[in-house]
């Protein structure tokens, strides 16, 4: 039975941190159906990082917004995670 195993990120440390996991479950795709969730929080430091490691999100929530606060990213994630 394939498992289901979502990685969702948004900064550069996270997808840093993040990328060797990922490739990892990669190389077992009759194992794991993989799915990467980009938040964008830091977008061109994740995408930048995501690209130098190969890995293409499949799906980008775009919750970037300037002088945001914690508290209005938490919730527009919780909206898009949703």
């Amino acid at each position: 039975m394939i498992k289901n195993i979502a990685f969702i990120f948004g900064t550069r440390p996270e997808v840093i941190k993040m990328a060797p996991v990922i490739l990892e479950f990669k190389k077992y795709p009759m194992l794991y159906n993989v799915l990467v969730i980009n938040t964008e929080q830091q977008k061109e430091l994740s995408n930048q990082t995501l690209k130098f490691f190969g890995i293409t999100p499949d799906i980008n929530l775009n919750v970037m917004k300037e002088n945001q606060s914690l508290s209005s990213l938490q919730a527009r994630l919780q909206v898009k995670l949703e």
